[in-house]
């Protein structure tokens, strides 16, 4: 199998990993951009070597979504920032979390992890058969980065009934051969295949060597889009700040703006990684409905699409 970076290069032969000092110089960029835009400086935390556990190993520098159509850049560090952690919780859970659930924490769509139950007879026929369930790998702070024996702990239990899958499952790493308009995940998205004997058996292919890194490297990606610095970002503000980190990381996607009426005045981005009939992951800007929403307001889909 291609590695990632061989990958981008098919899309993009220029691609070379950065340099130690264009990693430096493209975070600076990236704090710049939120001091300007009215937030604190970004407190650097110290940028520690991840390894993941024994599923799969971590050594690649890039990332490469093929299905998805997204070439990045390195990881700029292991984790989002706590910086970052703090705008995004405070968009998540407006009002110092007042209203959230003791314990938890807004999750990232790229922390989503498919869960293959298929082999377990001791689950209900309805949670093996069909499409995938999901599970999310938000267990640990924002700031903590995400390891194989995490992801594999998101399908601990079965999201939709509660159902706990018993502790001596074998449990292995792979990834998605195909897009799925099902679960809306890209191919190469993580899967966890419970009980089978290998990832072939499940129709899923062998993990890539640098997996978590290409999974750290999404998260720090969505995070740095989230972290929009205002309190309450209008659609403006909102759609220009997704803007300046898309230019910034060098990243490609689709930025849409949705026209959503009384669903609140406060503007928060959205990262999906793949959309079906799209070569490039989408950005959805909307009113957010933790922000201000009037009970019973909905919104209507995406009137206006713009290129970052």
């Amino acid at each position: 199998m291609d590695s990632p970076l061989e990958l981008v290069k098919q899309l993009e032969p220029t691609i070379e990993p950065p340099t130690d000092a264009a990693r430096a110089e493209q975070r600076a960029l990236l704090e710049h951009l939120m001091v300007t835009a009215g937030g604190a400086p970004i407190t650097r935390p110290r940028v520690r070597s991840h390894r993941a556990g024994t599923i799969v190993g971590a050594v690649g520098v890039a990332l490469a979504l093929v299905g998805g159509g997204m070439a990045a850049a390195a990881a700029l560090a292991s984790s989002p920032t706590p910086h970052q952690a703090a705008v995004i919780y405070e968009h998540g859970y407006p009002n110092h979390g007042a209203q959230r659930t003791p314990g938890s924490r807004p999750t990232l769509n790229a922390e989503m992890v498919l869960c293959d139950y298929a082999s377990l007879t001791s689950l209900p026929t309805s949670v093996r058969d069909g499409v995938p369930g999901e599970g999310f790998a938000s267990a640990a702070a924002l700031t903590t980065p995400l390891t194989a024996d995490m992801l594999s702990a998101a399908c601990d239990h079965v999201m939709t009934t509660g159902a706990t899958v018993p502790a001596v499952t074998p449990a292995t790493l792979c990834v998605t051969g195909a897009p799925s308009a099902q679960t809306g995940t890209p191919a190469g998205w993580p899967i966890v295949v419970l009980g089978a004997s290998s990832c072939a058996t499940a129709g899923a292919k062998e993990a890539p060597a640098d997996l978590i890194d290409q999974v750290n490297q999404r998260r720090n990606t969505e995070a740095a889009i989230d972290a929009v610095p205002q309190p309450c970002p209008t659609e403006s503000q909102a759609v220009t700040w997704v803007r300046q980190q898309l230019s910034a990381l060098k990243v490609d996607m689709q930025v849409s703006a949705w026209n959503s009426g009384s669903a609140g005045s406060c503007y928060t981005p959205s990262v999906q990684w793949w959309q079906p009939n799209s070569t490039l992951p989408m950005v959805e800007v909307t009113a957010s409905q933790e922000l201000g929403a009037a009970p019973g307001s909905s919104s209507s889909p995406p009137t206006t699409t713009v290129a970052p």
